[in-house]
């Protein structure tokens, strides 16, 4: 199944970067994850495959934090877009607490031409994926990384399963 995930990760990642390059995306992060998630992964649900109903996807869902001390911290931690196993999933259980761990997860980071603001960086979105993905190790995450700076923008993805990052994709 990671086989099938990975091929539509990047074909849709690719078709993406396609588009970006058409209309020079004037926007930041918000935009370019739901222009990606609702023009070029939604074309991937395909009945009789992992991603088999859109209700499987979900843009700034919460998943269990990897690592939550003491009974006020909180259990949860939003993520830029969320692929479930079935329809209409959550991380609640019957009890609401947060237990259950999406299939995918990808967290982007979008460097475009404007001042930016976030002091959040790549290098934490992979950390905290690697810790997750540990936690979870049937989940997949991928930190995508698009550039919007320079044309021809640029578009990169790394794949980290069960803790561990795997070669980057260099999309486009």
């Amino acid at each position: 199944m990671s086989a099938e995930i990975d091929t539509v990760i990047r074909e849709s990642l690719t078709s993406f970067l396609d588009h970006v390059r058409r209309i020079r995306l004037p926007g930041r992060e918000h935009e370019a994850i739901s222009l990606y998630t609702l023009c070029h992964l939604i074309r991937f649900v395909r009945p009789g495959t992992f991603l088999h109903d859109p209700a499987q996807i979900c843009i700034q869902g919460a998943v269990p934090k990897a690592v939550a001390v003491g009974p006020k911290k909180n259990q949860i931690v939003n993520k830029d877009l969320i692929i479930w196993s079935e329809p209409h999933m959550t991380c609640w259980d019957a009890e609401l607490c947060p237990v259950v761990c999406p299939s995918v997860i990808l967290e982007w980071k979008v460097r475009h031409r404007l001042p930016h603001s976030s002091r959040a960086t790549r290098a934490d979105d992979v950390a905290k994926l690697r810790t997750l993905t540990s936690k979870c190790p049937e989940m997949i995450g991928y930190s995508v990384l698009l550039d919007l700076r320079h044309a021809p923008e640029a578009l990169s993805c790394l794949p980290i399963r069960a803790g561990m990052s795997f070669q980057e994709w260099e999309i486009g």
